[in-house]
């Protein structure tokens, strides 16, 4: 087909707003360490036991659930679903990692939104078979991808909160770096929904 190809992945996109997600919880984790609480400030009270060891953590989770998207798209486009070395193996790994970043995130914000996303991302690399069958773990990336944009959301309004309480310029600092970690949270949701369709199609797609 002339002037034709296969669309770009867009597990592709998932990594690199994963990633992005990481390296702003990175950026307010090492403001959040620098700084001390001004006991005085009651606005400042709701955060002032968190460990911002914790957004490191999750940071360093969401990088790694990232590179295993990334590493996902190789053997979708070798037609390698299940086999050793297979996208599955990759979309349990990220899956894992969510987990684990919401399991760290827990004292921070409401984690239920990355759980569940989490659940439908191994329930996707559950599905057994050859290529053809994964467009069974469509619907589960779809609802991987819905999740996460729900958990984007909440991650952004922890960072609206902290930026809004003003407690010091930091951590107006750290709320706004919280903020873009959310809106890079939903990017990837956005991005795995289109994952999820793109399974259900074939994967093979083909645009102008």
């Amino acid at each position: 087909m002339s002037g034709m190809g296969r669309r770009a992945s867009p597990l592709s996109a998932v990594a690199a707003a994963l990633i992005s997600c990481g390296d702003h919880l990175v950026c307010a984790a090492s403001v959040l360490g620098e700084t001390q609480w001004q006991e005085e400030s009651p606005a400042a009270l709701q955060w002032q036991e968190e460990s911002p060891a914790a957004l490191s953590s999750a940071a360093a989770l969401f990088s790694k659930a990232g590179q295993a998207c990334a590493l996902a798209e190789g053997p979708l486009d070798r037609g390698n679903w299940e086999e050793a070395g297979g996208a599955t193996e990759e979309f349990a790994s990220a899956a894992g990692d969510i987990s684990a970043a919401a399991a760290a995130l827990a004292n921070w914000v409401e984690v239920g939104y990355l759980s569940d996303a989490a659940a439908a991302l191994q329930s996707g690399a559950g599905c057994t078979g050859c290529i053809a069958m994964a467009a069974a773990a469509g619907p589960d990336l779809q609802e991987c991808g819905v999740a996460l944009g729900c958990a984007g959301g909440v991650l952004s309004r922890l960072g609206v909160e902290m930026a809004e309480a003003g407690a010091t310029p930091a951590h107006n600092e750290a709320g706004q770096q919280i903020q873009l970690a959310g809106a890079a949270l939903a990017a990837a949701g956005g991005a795995m929904s289109e994952t999820g369709d793109l399974l259900e199609a074939g994967w093979q797609v083909v645009v102008d």
